[in-house]
């Protein structure tokens, strides 16, 4: 639904004051995602339904559109889900996946948004609510496998993974090991070594 207010809000027969309403009523579609309780069975409950997948699609949708605020607004939401959800063994692999997707959209956003992503990773890490260590310790073996993956041709079914497959691996690379030492500072240690 997001897409299609979005979509309809940048066709040309669109006046501004419409765009504007109809760009309002997507941004508030997305923030009912953000009202989620964060116990372990809701956060499994919404992302069978791919609530991961949802926010990104929607961000990339956003951004594709030039409403750039809010992909930006979305893309926090995504930061945020991807904490809440990833405090928890789900089986889904949302702390890993949500950051990789994250890493994905900040590269399309050019240089200042790598910058303002590495903040708000750092200030989410630091919170109380974090991850566990022994979470973000498997979800950093993750990240690193996938960027010393790449390279690897594959079909994908998830868009996160299409974004990755289709972005600048030469950027993207270093930015997911970096995520991985952020995750896992033990880690980051042990591969520099390798």
């Amino acid at each position: 639904m997001t897409e299609i207010l979005l979509a309809v809000s940048n066709a040309p027969a669109c006046d501004h004051h419409s765009q504007e309403e109809l760009q309002k009523h997507a941004r508030w579609l997305i923030a009912t995602l953000t009202w989620i309780p964060d116990d372990k069975a809701s956060v499994t409950f919404v992302e069978n339904f791919q609530m991961t997948e949802t926010l990104f699609e929607a961000a990339i949708d956003a951004r594709n559109r030039g409403c750039d605020e809010i992909a930006r607004e979305i893309g926090e939401s995504l930061l945020s889900w991807t904490f809440k959800g990833g405090r928890y063994q789900t089986g889904w692999g949302i702390l890993e996946r949500g950051l990789c997707g994250l890493a994905t959209f900040a590269l399309l956003g050019g240089d200042e948004q790598v910058s303002v992503f590495r903040t708000a990773l750092a200030a989410h890490l630091s919170r109380e609510s974090a991850p566990a260590q022994e979470i973000r310790d498997r979800a950093a073996r993750e990240i690193f496998e996938r960027a010393e993956s790449l390279y690897r041709q594959g079909h994908w079914s998830s868009r996160i993974d299409m974004a990755i497959d289709r972005s600048d691996h030469e950027k993207l690379r270093p930015l997911l090991e970096e995520i991985a030492g952020l995750l896992s500072p033990g880690m980051a240690h042990q591969t520099s070594t390798v």
